[in-house]
């Protein structure tokens, strides 16, 4: 089972690392602050986005106001996920700070790089630019304020060597932050602090419990009970991974008591089930276990339904973004034409006369090369007409080779199988192989040997006692994991579902 700190998710972290930054604990306040933060809160980013221009636009800004502003817009394209955008406002910002000598607006404009390569696992670059930011704060004197912009310096940096895997640099900076967090006694950045750095114990193979029910602790003074069972999740998820099953057990159910409806714990119910399905796999309870695994993809299903509306969302605001940018390109292109036309007109004059006397002699000698071009073209219709049927025809035989190799062989019991060595098989290369499968069946690789696979797994239920775990392995799935979801993706019931109807007949 692969580890996953709910207390300490790199992508949640990494956005959380922006709204920090957009709060701005040294930064100066700009006109509309306010109100631009209850837009970004309510998703409402194309009119903070549209806000931000128009002031951009007011020429009674210092520069240093305006650098501040291209600081939002970046945040702003950050989270319509326009990272070119993003990228180029945060470099005007970076440049307006060199031109003014300003180096707290020039540290701010490398944190925030930070953040958004990071956001693209780009790990490495932002590193370069969160060390920037750090000199910056250290050469600063003492204060709150500054004690507060180090704490995050700190995180991110630890927070990125953990992306890189770097455990010990991890380590070192998330105790400095550690220390800033406990004199500030910000209980929010100590749930975040002790959350990562059991993490990277866990990984580390170094005592992580210890951390992680600090994390525990301050959560339960918080009287945060999201964080708290996100907590005992992960205690139950690690102890499990570590072969603890009676702790796994106790974990869990002191999780069950903080499960919650909405959408915005669809996520931890998921990972609910998932531990769950695990514990009932490992104490050899099928029954149980596929029951919780049912459960994995309810969720599952419901998660995916609120990505796409989310996504819908986040589309719509981008494409208003776009539409007003189109919109100001059209204007500033019709002024463009205007003037061309102008010139245009005056020119055209002079070449009148001159196109008049060349139009005489250019029309014999066009009507022969047309005359050329004709017969040239019918030429290449029939050629083109020959070469595809020719084409088809090649695929087709193709086809037939790999339909054999496929069923006579049972090469889809094969969960290994992959396009090259089908390839082999027939004594072709993937290209042509995959080209074939897609024109002749209309679907791809994976589906077609998919398909086989299924109707196997059909055969098995209906003529073999056999329970889902074994019919799955031996229709060539990796996992009962995989076979229920194309099973249900192919047939639109569940293998369990679609066993118990076959029993039925029976």
């Amino acid at each position: 089972m692969k580890p996953n700190l709910l207390l300490s998710l790199p992508s949640f972290i990494s956005m959380a690392m922006l709204l920090w930054c957009w709060s701005g604990y040294s930064q100066k306040t700009i006109p509309l602050e306010e109100e631009l933060a209850t837009l970004i809160a309510n998703n409402k980013l194309f009119t903070a986005k549209t806000k931000i221009d128009s002031l951009l636009q007011t020429t009674t800004f210092s520069n240093e106001d305006k650098a501040n502003l291209y600081l939002k817009k970046a945040n702003v394209f950050a989270l319509l996920k326009m990272h070119d955008s993003a990228l180029y406002s945060l470099n005007k910002v970076i440049i307006s700070a060199r031109s003014q000598g300003n180096n707290d607006l020039l540290s701010k404009g490398y944190n925030n790089l930070g953040v958004l390569l990071n956001q693209n696992n780009k790990s490495k670059e932002a590193l370069i630019n969160f060390k920037k930011y750090a000199a910056h704060v250290d050469s600063l004197p003492s204060s709150p304020e500054i004690d507060r912009s180090k704490l995050i310096s700190d995180y991110n940096l630890g927070l990125t060597h953990y992306n890189l895997r770097q455990m010990d640099s991890a380590l070192y900076f998330l105790d400095l932050s550690l220390r800033t967090a406990l004199t500030l006694k910000d209980s929010i950045a100590l749930a975040k602090i002790y959350g990562l750095k059991s993490q990277v114990n866990f990984i580390g193979g170094n005592p992580w419990e210890e951390n992680l029910n600090k994390a525990l602790e301050v959560s339960v003074a918080m009287e945060d009970t999201l964080n708290m069972l996100k907590a005992h999740l992960t205690l139950a998820e690690f102890h499990l991974k570590n072969g603890f099953m009676a702790k796994s057990k106790k974990a869990i159910g002191n999780a069950e008591r903080y499960l919650q409806d909405g959408s915005a714990n669809l996520y931890l119910k998921r990972n609910y089930f998932k531990i769950k399905y695990q514990q009932f796999k490992a104490l050899n309870s099928f029954e149980a276990s596929l029951n919780a695994l049912e459960k994995v993809n309810t969720y599952s299903q419901r998660i995916d339904s609120l990505r796409n509306s989310n996504k819908v969302d986040l589309f719509n605001e981008r494409l208003k973004v776009y539409e007003k940018e189109l919109g100001a390109a059209r204007l500033l292109l019709e002024k463009e034409t205007d003037i061309k036309r102008l010139t245009l007109i005056s020119s055209a004059l002079g070449l009148a006369l001159l196109l008049v006397i060349g139009a005489y002699l250019h029309r014999t000698r066009t009507l022969e090369f047309n005359r050329k071009l004709y017969h040239l073209n019918k030429i290449n219709d029939q050629r083109l007409i020959n070469g595809l049927d020719t084409d088809k025809a090649t695929k087709q035989a193709l086809f037939d080779h790999i339909k054999k190799e496929v069923i006579d062989n049972e090469l889809y019991l094969d969960s290994d199988l992959s396009l090259a060595d089908l390839s082999k098989r027939v004594n072709s290369n993937t290209n042509y192989v995959s080209d074939a499968i897609n024109t002749i069946t209309k679907s791809n690789f994976r589906t077609y040997i998919n398909k086989k696979r299924i109707a196997h797994a059909k055969a098995l239920m209906e003529n073999k006692d056999l329970v889902i775990e074994e019919i799955a392995l031996s229709s060539g799935f990796n996992s009962i994991t995989q076979f229920y979801r194309v099973f249900k993706q192919m047939t639109g019931l569940t293998p369990k579902q679609y066993l118990d109807y076959v029993r039925e007949q029976f």
